[in-house]
């Protein structure tokens, strides 16, 4: 486990608030080259390396993990000196006197600690009611550098902290989806040596979370038949969760079933898809979990404009879109190792035929 735990660490310090994720991109480009695959960058910034199978005629299939973070932007400096800010997915409820990190545009990193209304002066109904983003600010602090000027467009996000935590569970600002990116990582690395039927392409994709649309364009250039990604999903073992679903961190990854937020907003996996990666699970003797999710989404949901068949294998996650995710390093595992064997089984005998 020390080794995810490094690697897990490593990556949620990184900061790449959705679309502004540079610095993750140059890290996961850096470590696929390292494993040998000879990634590539494409216009978006999604980062695409390919391991080619042993026929020429097999499945073309795509892995893929976002790796963007839920976070926030300079909207407005006021002459006190305090930030204004906008949200880029973030969660505001947990911000008031959390310290965050300002991403400036040549890449310098300046902490600031997000201002709370004094306590004495909180009004019942304040007590009541969660703070709005709007009457929140941002000290920015000083730590003796030379000044940084921080400006409109300035990205934020939590400041890193990650705890190992009792019971085999991680706590960290952007495990959604570093986890993923995570997984992603140590199957290439597993897999670098394997002979397999099937073409896979690793992906780490951007803007997931502030439109879902990043997996389409890696996909329709990789021709792929199915697309895989590996996600951050809801756990709803806490107290503060209601008891409207099953999943539990530590009892195993994901096969998510359907995700929906409001409206027409929902996705289904390929029936045949999902169902081939319980049978693996099964003969394999992985662990896993099901769910149907209302206020989730992935991008694998515009994989479907592509008639490109997709399925989803899901981390368990707490507290997400906050300053402490945490997952169990045992689901980690086990994600890794399904990755691992549904690489390793898909072949043209996999039917994913609707009717």
């Amino acid at each position: 486990m020390k080794d995810l735990i490094n690697l897990l660490r490593e990556l949620t310090a990184i900061h790449a608030v959705s679309g502004y994720e540079d610095d993750m991109i140059r890290f996961m480009y850096e470590q696929m080259a390292r494993l040998a695959y000879e990634p590539r960058i494409d216009k978006m910034g999604s980062v695409i390396a390919v391991k080619r199978g042993r026929s020429d005629n097999g499945r073309k299939v795509m892995f893929f993990a976002h790796m963007d973070e839920v976070g926030f932007m300079v909207r407005k400096r006021e002459p006190e000196g305090y930030l204004r800010l906008i949200s880029v997915a973030g969660n505001h409820k947990a911000l008031p006197g959390q310290e965050v990190q300002i991403r400036t545009f040549n890449g310098q990193i300046v902490r600031g600690v997000v201002g709370i209304k004094t306590a004495h002066l909180t009004t019942s109904i304040e007590w009541e009611n969660a703070v709005s983003l709007e009457s929140l600010y941002v000290y920015p602090v000083d730590d003796g550098q030379e000044y940084v000027q921080v400006e409109v467009g300035n990205t934020v996000s939590f400041r890193p902290a990650f705890h190992n935590l009792a019971g085999n569970l991680v706590s960290s600002k952007a495990l959604d989806n570093r986890v993923g990116c995570c997984v992603l990582l140590e199957a290439m690395r597993e897999l670098r040596d394997r002979e397999l039927e099937a073409t896979i392409a690793f992906v780490g994709t951007v803007q997931e979370e502030i439109s879902c649309d990043g997996s389409l364009a890696p996909a329709r250039d990789f021709g792929a038949d199915l697309a895989i990604t590996v996600d951050g999903t809801v756990s709803y073992d806490t107290p503060d969760m209601p008891p409207e679903g099953e999943v539990k961190c530590g009892d195993g990854p994901v096969i998510a079933r359907l995700l929906r937020t409001s409206g027409l907003n929902g996705w289904v996996p390929n029936p045949r898809l999902a169902l081939f990666i319980e049978q693996v699970a099964k003969e394999k003797g992985i662990p896993f979990q099901r769910d149907a999710v209302f206020g989730l989404m992935s991008d694998a949901k515009p994989l479907r404009l592509g008639d490109i068949p997709s399925a989803v294998i899901g981390i368990p996650m707490r507290s997400k879109h906050s300053p402490a995710e945490v997952v169990s390093l045992i689901d980690v595992k086990n994600a890794v190792d399904l990755v691992v064997e549904v690489a390793g089984h898909i072949n043209s005998d996999v039917n994913l035929d609707r009717g």
